[in-house]
Formats: C-alpha cells, structure tokens, sequence
C-alpha cells in the first residue's frame, strides 16, 4: 500500500445502512434493463443486510476511495450482472474477469 491509498476496512452490522443504500443505488440500472424491480439487491431490508454483514462466513471489505487495494490476502474476487447489463459484461472483461457460469433469474439470467 503507498501512503495516500487508502486501507480497506472490513464492513460489518453497524455499516449496513451505507451498503443498503450503495446495493441500492448499484442496482436501479440493472433492475431496469432486466424489467424487473424484484431483484434480491433491491429487495432486501436493513435486517437482512445486518445480519449478513454480522456472519462468520462473510467477509465484505469497503473502502470510502476508488484508489483503495485490497491486498495479497484476497485471491478470489467474485461479481455478478445480469445477462442484458451489455456495459457492466464488457467493463468486467476489460478489468480480467472471466465469466465462469449463468443462472436463472425469472426471465433472465445472472452472470456470474
């Protein structure tokens, strides 16, 4: 890390609200070129994301900065989209990441 990147931070319960509104904001345009305002993302309710956030399964990292890192100790860094977001399937191609499956997802697909 260099001295003006910032450190990420591992999210938990008390950051649920910030990551509900970012999920949120994240998923309007998928929500509207899949036409379908049901997606988990947009659904899901405060609790739901506090209780994630406070599992021992789950480790989620954020940092308040696009220049963060987050380090040696990740190996696997895993998205999803959906099968119509044309721009999210090309930037994550350009950025090296493989698609490695789809699933179904009502009338569409999730790529993941």
């Amino acid at each position: 890390m260099t001295a003006d990147a910032p450190t990420p931070v591992r999210l938990g319960p008390s950051d649920a609200g910030e990551v509900l509104t970012l999920q949120r904001a994240a998923y309007v345009t998928e929500a509207r070129a899949h036409d379908d305002l049901s997606l988990p993302p947009l659904t899901e309710e405060l609790p739901a994301v506090r209780e994630e956030l406070g599992r021992a399964s789950v480790t989620a990292w954020g940092v308040r900065d696009d220049r963060g890192r987050l380090g040696d100790a990740v190996t696997t860094v895993a998205l999803f989209t959906g099968e119509h977001s044309a721009g999210n399937l090309r930037l994550y191609r350009r950025a090296g990441y493989v698609e490695t499956h789809r699933t179904g997802a009502g009338t569409y697909e999730l790529s993941t």
